[in-house]
């Protein structure tokens, strides 16, 4: 059945990629530092990059703004990689991340019941991993009750 609600929601999800849901949020920060500035540059900013919005959602070739938002996640991809093991560390409470520096394998080693310098052997090409822990690690047995 035509529900056109859905139709356009289906249009606007692929209209709005993370591309241009950057362009939207700089419009935002350019009219706000436009307001506060005031320069000829400034006031310019916010229409390029106006323009630069419509365009891209008016678009009838689809399959280059693919390619463009494909690229835009490419980089963000490659300036966010070194983070990464930083986000799984934070995330992840049962394990530690460690990088060998051989071969950049990133090892996943279960958290360390032992206090001081430990060492670990990488899954892939074998080197001698060190992990200090601060702090020792409580493991607690619980019983049932008969």
């Amino acid at each position: 059945m035509f529900n056109p609600k859905e139709m356009i929601k289906q249009q606007l999800k692929n209209l709005i990629d993370e591309l241009n849901r950057l362009l939207i949020l700089l419009f935002i920060i350019s009219v706000i530092i436009s307001i506060f500035i005031k320069t000829f540059i400034a006031d310019i900013i916010p229409f390029i990059l106006l323009g630069l919005i419509i365009f891209r959602l008016t678009s009838k070739n689809k399959p280059a703004r693919y390619n463009e938002n494909k690229k835009f996640l490419k980089i963000v991809k490659t300036l966010t990689k070194p983070f990464d093991v930083i986000i799984k560390n934070k995330k992840d409470k049962n394990h530690v991340y460690k990088k060998c520096s051989k071969c950049k394998t990133i090892a996943k080693l279960p958290l360390p019941t032992k206090k001081g310098l430990l060492h670990a052997k990488c899954p892939k090409c074998g080197k001698r991993l060190s992990i200090y822990t601060l702090k020792q690690e409580k493991i607690e047995i619980i019983k049932k009750a008969k």
